[in-house]
């Protein structure tokens, strides 16, 4: 027989960092293929303002002509800026720098701005979709209400909970804390009511 776990409420709190674990095991594949694609696309700018015969140039100068960056900023062809990070932080060339200081468009090919479009479109959806599963994962979980019914109705859910250990004292019999304090030295005073 299995012993019984004790059941308590699911506070608020408890509740929002719950449904923030369920959230993220269900949502990684979906932010790691846009952070993938954030990366590539960040390749693929990097690559189109250098190009290939330029990066065999950049590789046989010194670290200290470039500056060091982890991301670079882009207009899509709908005209928003973003950002899209590198992989890694890399040798910016000074073209690269430049555009980054001023704010002038680069001139990227259509097929980059497509996809630029296509991913702030998808993080956005990642965005709204989180947002609304957290709210409604946040509903379910306090609707339950107690760790004993979620366990019940939501199995997967359950296995997140985290079970606060409870503190316990050793048990003492009160014949031998006397005896250790009256080794200590120490009396027990003895209580007397006064009549009032």
């Amino acid at each position: 027989m299995k012993p019984k776990i004790p059941s308590r409420r699911i506070g608020i709190p408890e509740a929002e960092d719950l449904s923030r674990e369920i959230l993220r095991a269900e949502l990684t594949k979906r932010t790691e293929a846009l952070k993938k694609e954030e990366y590539s696309i960040a390749d693929a700018v990097f690559m189109h303002v250098v190009g290939k015969k330029n990066l065999e140039i950049m590789a046989s100068l010194p670290e200290t002509f470039f500056e060091k960056r982890s991301d670079v900023n882009v207009i899509s062809r709908s005209g928003r800026r973003y950002s899209p990070r590198y992989s890694e932080a890399r040798s910016v060339p000074d073209v690269l720098n430049r555009w980054h200081n001023n704010g002038s468009a680069l001139n990227l090919s259509d097929k980059i701005k497509d996809r630029l479009d296509c991913f702030l479109e998808l993080s956005v959806k990642l965005a709204e979709d989180r947002a609304a599963l957290l709210d409604k994962t946040k509903a379910t979980i306090l609707g339950i209400r107690t760790t004993s019914a979620l366990r019940e109705a939501w199995p997967e859910a359950a296995k997140l909970l985290k079970d606060e250990p409870k503190a316990t004292l050793p048990a003492v019999r009160v014949e031998d804390l006397k005896a250790s304090l009256k080794a200590a030295g120490l009396q027990p005073q003895p209580t007397t009511k006064k009549a009032a």
